[in-house]
């Protein structure tokens, strides 16, 4: 007899064996499409995350700037805060100066008036005899502007002019138009009628047989024509300024929440802040050349100069803040992460910590000791999340806050880990039995 068959003629052996090859070979195809999908959509979260983190950089860039104008600019008392420093710069002072200096000689007529007396056969004497006078009477002028009085002058007429400028811009119906055909000034004809009083005194009184201009003293600062350009700057910078800063936070936070690596995005993050920072520096170097460089006068050019670096002090000092931030944050995502050299300096600060405990605390753990063993991740979260709070939502942030916070969350911390003692939280506590569920949990 012949070996056995199935009905249909078939080798049930051979069979069995060639459905259990197909059945292992749709189960390798069914395991690399199950792979390349994963390995598709890791790549698509990644692609997102990237995007995200650019989004929030180039939002965090435009907000730092438009936050600072919003908080600066647009509100009259910080607004003079922060121009009143011009009073006390030389090269400002010196603007001010040969400005007034040229209003009074054109309102005087010193150059038609030497040359009618020269006549003609004196006509040579007349440029120097000008300048001369000239010298003199900006000498008077300087002395006014280094007085005391200057300095409440100066801002006297900032607030006028800038509360003037506001209420054009929002359109209120009280406002009374300072200098002429609704230009907005800066009014300071109190210092040239000062200077004319000193120069009458010094026995020169250029104004004897004129009428002192209306103008005299006033430097237009917005022309009636650029009033509108003005209202609607201000109107996108309101919608603008702290949409930007929600929107950073928007798109910071979706890419940790796409982010499977939660230590490593706010290590990111922190890079971010820094970023955004010193980005925002070379921008501000780079339009502060440009625009310096359309000054030709050079007294003129010292005076944007220094008014550049007092006027956007603040927004220097907003930007190192930020640039502190964002290197405190990549720090501390560091310490807590698994390099070899981060693992290293917190053993290193575990060590500390246990001698600083046997130093301060004697004797077993008390209550409220154990309390804060079993809590202490919790405990030091929660003040890092109250600290970025305080950063994120003061109204005006700097180098130094930061720098107190930080010390104000290290002092936490540290004695955190005094009063908790070493040794991570039980398994039974709250904390350790999270990251027993969950052992990819990280200490953030």
């Amino acid at each position: 007899m012949g070996d056995a068959v199935d009905p249909a003629g078939l080798d049930l052996g051979t069979e069995v064996e060639r459905l259990r090859a197909d059945n292992e070979r749709l189960r390798a195809e069914l395991a690399e499409s199950a792979g390349e999908t994963a390995a598709g959509r890791s790549r698509l979260r990644g692609a997102f995350i990237v995007v995200f983190y650019l989004l929030g950089l180039i939002a965090l860039i435009a907000s730092n700037l438009m936050v600072w104008f919003e908080l600066t600019i647009t509100d009259t008392d910080t607004y003079v805060e922060t121009v009143a420093p011009l009073s006390s710069d030389e090269a400002v002072a010196t603007a001010v100066s040969t400005k007034l200096t040229n209003q009074i000689f054109v309102a005087a007529d010193v150059q038609g008036f030497t040359e009618d007396v020269l006549g003609d056969e004196l006509d040579v004497l007349a440029g120097p005899l000008v300048g001369a006078v000239q010298g003199f009477v900006q000498d008077k002028v300087t002395e006014v502007i280094s007085s005391d009085e200057f300095a409440s002058i100066w801002a006297k007429a900032n607030r006028v002019a800038h509360e003037t400028l506001m209420n054009l811009i929002n359109g209120s119906e009280d406002t009374v138009l300072q200098g002429r055909d609704g230009q907005v000034v800066l009014d300071l004809s109190e210092l040239a009628n000062r200077a004319l009083d000193a120069l009458e005194k010094a026995g020169i009184d250029l104004l004897q047989n004129v009428e002192a201009p209306a103008d005299l003293g006033q430097i237009v600062l917005v022309e009636d024509a650029q009033l509108g350009l003005y209202q609607d700057a201000l109107s996108i910078l309101d919608a603008l300024s702290w949409l930007l800063a929600v929107m950073t936070i928007v798109f910071l936070g979706a890419a940790l929440w796409l982010s499977k690596d939660r230590r490593h995005s706010i290590a990111v993050i922190g890079v971010v802040f820094a970023a955004a920072a010193l980005f925002s520096a070379l921008a501000f170097r780079l339009l502060r050349g440009a625009l310096l460089d359309r000054i030709d006068d050079e007294g003129a050019r010292e005076a944007a100069d220094s008014a550049w670096d007092i006027v956007l002090r603040g927004l220097f000092e907003q930007t190192g803040a930020l640039l502190a931030l964002g290197i405190a944050v990549a720090v501390f995502a560091w310490v807590v992460g698994p390099a070899r050299s981060a693992v290293w300096v917190r053993d290193k600060a575990a060590v500390v910590f246990g001698w600083a405990r046997g130093e301060v605390v004697k004797g077993p753990r008390g209550k409220f000791a154990s309390w804060v063993h079993e809590h202490k991740r919790a405990v030091e979260g929660t003040a890092a999340a109250i600290a970025f709070a305080v950063l994120i939502l003061v109204p005006k942030i700097s180098v130094g806050l930061v720098i107190a916070v930080g010390i104000v969350l290290a002092v936490v911390v540290i004695a955190t880990e005094i009063v908790a003692g070493p040794g991570e939280p039980a398994a039974g506590s709250e904390g350790g039995a999270r990251r027993e569920a969950d052992p990819e949990t990280t200490s953030i």
